[in-house]
């Protein structure tokens, strides 16, 4: 058994113990004022702690949903633009809009394990807040060039800029859980750091779709320079908001017994293992999360990537930003209501319940889509996609972070940034086919798109379910006979 640095192991379960007030006598009373403290205690707040998300959620949403197709059409209307050997005009806008994401993804996905990696080699519990700020002003700083651009090029260069700012500083970021709060309350964690994504992904884009409901680029242009400077303005103090917290905060969040138990028998499992989790290589129940998480990523994907131009050609819209403020808003709303309860409902009965019941909704929301002929029944089924997204975002995030090393948390958790790209290049390169369909039978590409969707929830449900139960089971065999975990 290895010791870290001069500190013994016993000595580290006994220092566990002992800073954990209540450890031997937790009450139902501490428990239910826990979990009220936890949300408006300022330094040691969970919705604190993920704040910084609400604006790093809410630029990548609206700059990629209406942004990024309106400045995609705006380019084209002036002419063909050719790249790579291929040429790219009005009636070729879905593949313009998958190579400019997909470029800007190849940055991101290297940004993120990149920053994690140089945060994880740094100590004390404010490490990874120099990359935050760094990683999110420089976001909020290059989305204000939006504006300037009048090519492809010049736009997927920006994109590069923007995507590889803003994941440098989520890279470091995502070990922010892993530093700060217990394995007990994980999930209660990922449901506030969802439902700050979702809040300011949902009210910034929701804003944004309203203004640039009113954009013309020559009558009033002045609409898009007010969007870019509010969501540069949000992404910027949400971020000194957690920065300032952590800071004052430190440390982790108070845990109950159960929780305490649960970093004793980490903390045993870290000590047999050094080699184990120093390895560079994922272990076989984090790489199977990985391809489930890649499937998934390439469903919501498609299903955000093209949902502007699904209203404009399927539903019918002259003006899709305007129609996409009420599916928005349901989308949003039914999110932001289901993260808690999920992450709640995640702690107490498991992953894999939840899973099953997140994947089988999400399957018969995208069917119903590929039938809908009205901006009503499309809303109606948004409903149904935000607790789908609400269940989706929590117990992955709270899966993910049961699965990966503590000491190397921000760059395991960055190996899903590889994940997210490869499922987003899937979902992305599908738009020269989804235009080409489209040219044989009116929306059939878009009608293709949403049955593979649908497929994709019914994969990544089968490949994530019992990996909690196997995650358990590999600390469980590499602690010694009589340790905790017996």
């Amino acid at each position: 058994m290895t010791a870290r640095g001069n500190e013994s192991t016993e000595a580290r379960l006994d220092a566990v113990a002992a800073e954990s007030p209540g450890f031997n006598m937790p009450s139902p009373g501490r428990s239910i004022r826990k979990a009220i403290a936890v949300h408006r205690r300022g330094p040691r707040s969970l919705v604190n702690l993920s704040l910084y998300a609400a604006g790093l959620s809410g630029m990548w949403t609206a700059f990629g949903t209406p942004l990024l197709p309106i400045t995609i059409e705006e380019i084209l209307s002036d002419g063909g633009s050719q790249i790579l050997g291929f040429t790219f005009d009005e009636d070729n806008k879905n593949g313009a809009l998958g190579l400019v994401s997909l470029i800007g993804l190849v940055a991101a996905a290297l940004a993120q394990p990149i920053s994690g990696i140089m945060s994880d080699r740094r100590s004390g519990p404010s490490k990874r807040l120099p990359f935050l700020l760094v990683g999110s002003f420089g976001m909020a700083a290059s989305v204000l060039f939006l504006g300037m651009v009048g090519t492809l090029i010049a736009l997927i260069l920006l994109n590069i800029m923007i995507q590889g700012m803003g994941n440098f500083g989520q890279g470091a970021a995502n070990g922010l859980i892993a530093d700060h709060v217990g394995k007990g309350s994980k999930g209660a964690a990922a449901g506030a750091l969802n439902l700050s994504r979702v809040v300011g992904a949902g009210v910034l884009t929701g804003v944004v779709l309203l203004m640039m409901g009113q954009y013309d680029a020559d009558t009033s242009p002045g609409w898009l320079t007010g969007s870019l400077v509010l969501m540069a303005t949000v992404t910027v103090l949400t971020t000194l908001w957690t920065v300032t917290s952590v800071r004052r905060g430190g440390g982790q969040l108070e845990d109950d017994g159960a929780d305490v138990l649960v970093e004793m028998q980490e903390i045993e499992a870290e000590e047999v293992s050094t080699d184990e989790t120093d390895s560079v290589v994922p272990h076989d129940s984090y790489l199977r999360f990985l391809i489930a998480l890649t499937v998934a990523i390439a469903g919501f994907s498609a299903l955000q990537l093209y949902s502007f131009f699904y209203l404009e050609d399927v539903i019918g819209l002259e003006n899709p930003a305007r129609g996409a403020v009420a599916i928005l808003v349901a989308i949003a709303v039914a999110t932001a209501l289901t993260v808690l309860p999920a992450g709640r409902l995640t702690d107490r009965i498991g992953r894999d319940p939840m899973l099953v019941i997140g994947g089988s909704l999400g399957v018969v929301a995208t069917l119903i889509l590929i039938f809908a002929g009205s901006i009503l029944v499309v809303t109606l089924v948004g409903l149904m996609v935000g607790v789908v997204i609400g269940i989706f975002l929590t117990v992955s995030w709270a899966l993910a972070n049961d699965l990966v090393s503590k000491r190397h948390a921000a760059r395991d958790l960055g190996y899903a940034s590889i994940a997210a790209l490869i499922g987003s290049a899937v979902s992305r390169i599908s738009g020269i086919g989804v235009d080409r369909l489209n040219e044989v039978q009116d929306a059939l590409g878009y009608q293709v798109v949403l049955g593979a969707v649908a497929l994709s929830f019914i994969i990544s449900v089968s490949l994530m379910t019992r990996l909690g139960a196997s995650g358990k089971k590999d600390v469980a065999d590499k602690l010694p006979e009589g340790s905790l975990a017996d």
